[in-house]
């Protein structure tokens, strides 16, 4: 089975299978169009399912490359989700804390703890010297004066307001290391949404599977119009040869023509010869022959009557399929010749009546 390619010089102007052919593969087949010397190229079954895998190559080609940077911009998109929702948190956290420091004023006005006094002051040093991150970040100074305020102790109303806003403090400093962890988070997310924009500029996937599903196109088009033309010159080339062959076979026939031809010339001077030969042989017979003078009026003997029926009629140009009739009818001739004129063939010298051919 093969799908035929109309190309210029056919009448049929239908469509043709390599009509459906996009792109490259029908730049393809117009550029094979333009060779008026095919009328009619025969596609095998192979070429076409080349040239359709070529076409599924290069699409899923291009396909996963539009597949790839549909994911990263996908992941690029997850990438800011994630800082806004971690932003969102954070603003929430603030409200929180917010919302707590507010109670911790109220727990200054009710124990009398007045904020940024020496008791103050006191409450903020021992909550910080409670914990291993707090006393890492004091100062000689800072770890002396929380020494002697533990010797001498806290008043009632100081430790009143520690009890009191110990679960806010608590609070605020686990949404203060939320906020810091997000504030993190969002920054690294930050530097690889830079990064993967800097990758992006340095190279052109899309371009790049453009290339290749256009080098996978090019080489299966270069083989479809090698294939064609191989196959449009194999049908000359048959055609040629069919050509020869056919004015081989013609020039053979005329050339058996000519020499029935030249047979029938040569036949014919040699029986003008033969006639010749006989009439010289009768005229010296009857130039020496005595009684045999004729009446005035008559000057032609029977004799001489003969001889003119054989040119006349006999020894005229025979049909190329009557030589052997013509042949047999001159020697019937020459032997009634002979018989009247009582003379033996080998009184005609020269002359082989028998060897006309």
């Amino acid at each position: 089975m093969t799908n035929t390619i109309l190309l210029p010089g056919m009448q049929d102007n239908s469509p043709v299978y390599a009509a459906s052919f996009q792109g490259k593969t029908k730049q393809a087949i117009d550029q094979a169009r333009k060779d008026d010397s095919l009328s009619a190229v025969q596609m095998p079954d192979a070429l076409v399912q080349r040239q359709a895998l070529a076409r599924k190559q290069a699409h899923k080609i291009v396909s996963d490359a539009f597949g790839n940077e549909k994911k990263l911009d996908a992941n690029v998109q997850g990438i800011r989700d994630h800082s806004d929702n971690l932003r969102r948190d954070n603003l929430e956290a603030g409200d929180e804390i917010d919302s707590l420091k507010g109670l911790i004023g109220d727990a200054r006005k009710l124990h009398g703890i007045e904020e940024g006094s020496r008791e103050d002051r006191e409450i903020e040093l021992i909550r910080r010297a409670d914990s291993l991150e707090g006393m890492a970040s004091m100062t000689d100074e800072e770890r002396a004066e929380v020494s002697e305020i533990r010797k001498r102790g806290l008043s009632q109303s100081q430790k009143d307001f520690m009890e009191h806003t110990s679960p806010y403090y608590d609070r605020i400093e686990d949404l203060e290391k939320q906020i810091d962890q997000n504030d993190a988070v969002i920054i690294a997310n930050n530097a690889a949404e830079r990064q993967i924009k800097l990758e992006r500029l340095k190279t052109d996937p899309i371009g790049d599977a453009q290339e290749e599903a256009d080098a996978i196109l090019d080489e299966a088009n270069k083989d479809m119009i090698s294939s064609l033309f191989d196959e449009a010159k194999d049908h000359i080339d048959e055609e040629k040869e069919k050509t020869e062959e056919a004015a081989e076979e013609k020039a053979e026939e005329e050339a058996e023509e000519q020499e029935k031809i030249d047979a029938v010339k040569e036949r014919k001077g040699e029986q003008e010869a033969l006639t010749e030969a006989i009439r010289e042989k009768l005229q010296e017979k009857e130039e020496t022959a005595a009684g045999t003078d004729r009446t005035d009026g008559d000057h032609s003997s029977p004799i001489q009557e003969i001889l003119n029926g054989m040119n006349t009629q006999n020894l005229a140009a025979p049909d190329l399929s009557g030589v052997k009739e013509a042949q047999d009818q001159v020697k019937a001739k020459v032997n009634e010749v002979l018989d009247k004129l009582k003379l033996l063939p080998e009184d005609i010298k020269g002359t082989k009546v028998n060897d006309i051919v």
